[in-house]
């Protein structure tokens, strides 16, 4: 299939992303929680993008989409490189294979780094039963302001 290159993006939500997409239209499924489209450079090469808050996300400013952060298609043959916002590419520079996996680096940094703050075991709570500070210490009163903040901090996280 050969398009043309494209310079805006259109925009559908879709529960589901169809099987044949039109160029020049991102489709957004909020349930899967992706978007679709066909590369902007017009290779026809159907570019996933998913929503994720170490991915990509988008903003609906009632008319148009933006896709942040950039769109990079380093494995593709094209390797082309460019912005939504408000629906235009924005065509970006080309980046080095070295740039490449640094980029990649610090999203596996980021992608761990929020795994394991979602992902860690709530500490013990103490109680008057198994509170081993010194009763008087400025210690136990550190303690228990330490657990209340802890145990504040894990409801608002739904723990």
């Amino acid at each position: 299939m050969t398009v043309l290159p494209t310079d805006r993006f259109t925009h559908e939500f879709v529960d589901f992303i169809p099987a044949d997409l039109d160029a020049g239209v991102l489709y957004v499924s909020l349930p899967y929680a992706t978007v679709m489209h066909l590369c902007a450079c017009g290779c026809a090469t159907k570019v996933a993008s998913a929503l994720d808050p170490t991915d990509y996300a988008i903003t609906f400013d009632g008319e148009t989409i933006s896709l942040s952060p950039s769109i990079g298609n380093w494995n593709f043959h094209c390797r082309s490189h460019y912005v939504i916002r408000r629906g235009q590419v924005r065509w970006m520079p080309a980046m080095s294979d070295a740039d490449i996996a640094a980029g990649r680096h610090c999203d596996r940094r980021a992608k761990t780094a929020r795994d394991e703050l979602f992902d860690a075991p709530t500490p013990p709570r103490v109680t008057p039963e198994n509170d081993t500070t010194p009763v008087g210490g400025h210690g136990h009163i550190r303690q228990r302001v330490t657990v209340a903040i802890k145990g504040l901090i894990a409801t608002i996280r739904g723990r």
